[in-house]
């Protein structure tokens, strides 16, 4: 007779099935990802059940926004320690259809509907814990406009000794970003810092722009984005500075498509929709804030899942995934708190790790993979004879068959997907670009 914690975990042939790691130039078909059904185990399944029966929204994009408005919902105080690591069950999501046909935005609805109803919700505590939270549609387009949102009383004051600018006192944004585009645009210009402020907040929540005459500053601000951006958009904005900034493995990467047809959606009938508005409310009104694991728990992780999400990833979409473990931590938190209680448990992890593994699929199909361009084989293949410059890729790789827009995007795609990188060399006249494959 076994002992619980000799037994097999349940969530082990989750970490049994985990793809193995590609070599950089394995360019194999990148498959649309597919949502393992324990990540909708639980209150949150039951949500996306309910809400999606008679609807056009993406489950899997319904299920993001649901568990990021619930991470944020919850408040800083909510927080496990790793180590010496402090983390909060906060997380960060950008939802990315194919195209505008993917529904993306339908999935925010249902959740904005059980924000706004939970408000009037008393049958727990006077007050409920969603009162105060700070919700809006953006656009997170600037540092200071994000740390205004969520700023600390001001220090000069007035006559009286009280600050003339009392500040925000509760530190809870949540930004529907419909536009996800216009931050990645914004972020381009010179002097903006939006994506350090993201950042911060995402890490630590204490905010304050890098200037020493700038009046505000933001302590324990406990910030969550949803964005939304069409795969194009996304592939038209994306550098790759950005990919290897930190910026972007902050987020979870959730690929939308619309699940099924509905010409005339039905709104979720009250009856349905009111025990739902109780369990989230019920959920957010524990009162422990500091979260622990059971043994077990704590086993899974450090022999079962850490080194599996500690593994390096090739290319861009590893860069997009460098903080899984961070992240499942995160996850597991809030599928904890979603059962009303402050202690991890294998199911748990079970559905954080479910769901982590559709946003790495996800990262991997829109970062790093796809159909196999035979231009790209023909490219990868002539720098593996050592670097070439602009003119040598156009005349000798391709002939003069290619125009050079069409290479530009190519070069561009292999490099976002850290396959290859420029450098400059002198020459005569301007500098050379030359490429050469990532070692």
């Amino acid at each position: 007779m076994t002992t619980p914690d000799e037994t097999k975990p349940p969530i082990q042939d989750l970490i049994d099935a985990a793809p193995e790691v590609e070599e950089e130039d394995d360019l194999e078909l990148v498959q649309i990802p597919t949502l393992d059904p324990r990540a909708l185990d639980g209150p949150a399944g039951d949500f996306v059940s309910a809400v999606c029966e008679y609807s056009e929204a993406a489950p899997v994009a319904v299920l993001a926004t649901y568990l990021t408005s619930f991470g944020i919902a919850l408040g800083s105080k909510c927080h496990i320690w790793v180590g010496d690591t402090k983390h909060y069950a906060r997380i960060m999501s950008v939802i990315v259809a194919q195209s505008a046909r993917g529904r993306k935005g339908t999935s925010v609805s249902p959740v904005r509907r059980l924000l706004e109803e939970s408000l009037n919700y008393t049958g727990v505590t006077p007050g409920c814990p969603t009162v105060g939270m700070h919700i809006t549609d953006g656009p997170a387009s600037t540092a200071e406009g994000l740390i205004y949102a969520v700023r600390d009383a001001g220090k000069k004051l007035n006559k009286d000794g009280e600050p003339e600018d009392n500040g925000i006192e509760d530190k809870r944004l949540l930004i529907f970003e419909g536009e996800f585009g216009g931050v990645m645009k914004a972020s381009k210009r010179d002097g903006n810092t939006i994506t350090t402020a993201v950042r911060s907040a995402w890490d630590h929540g204490n905010l304050a722009p890098l200037t020493k005459t700038s009046p505000i500053s933001a302590t324990e601000a406990h910030i969550g984005i949803v964005g939304h951006i069409t795969r194009q958009e996304l592939e038209q904005q994306l550098e790759a500075v950005d990919l290897f900034n930190g910026f972007y493995n902050r987020f979870l990467w959730v690929h939308a498509h619309r699940a099924k047809q509905v010409p005339w959606p039905q709104r979720t009938e009250d009856h349905i929709f009111r025990p739902l508005v109780q369990r989230f409310v019920r959920a957010l009104d524990s009162s422990i804030d500091r979260m622990t694991m059971t043994p077990t728990a704590q086993r899974l992780w450090v022999e079962g899942l850490y080194p599996v999400l500690s593994v390096d990833l090739p290319g861009a979409y590893g860069n997009v995934c460098a903080r899984a473990e961070a992240q499942v931590i995160r996850l597991a938190m809030i599928y904890a708190k979603l059962d009303g209680v402050s202690i991890i448990e294998v199911d748990h992890f079970e559905r954080a790790y479910a769901f982590w593994q559709y946003c790495q699929a996800s990262a991997k199909m829109i970062f790093g993979g796809g159909t196999v361009d035979p231009d790209e084989t023909k490219l990868l293949d002539a720098l593996k004879s050592g670097p070439k410059t602009n003119t040598s890729i156009r005349h000798d790789v391709f002939n003069n068959h290619a125009s050079k827009e069409t290479l530009a995007k190519l070069l561009m795609k292999l490099k976002l997907q850290g396959k290859i990188v420029d450098e400059q060399r002198k020459g005569k006249g301007r500098p050379l670009t030359t490429w050469r494959l990532v070692s």
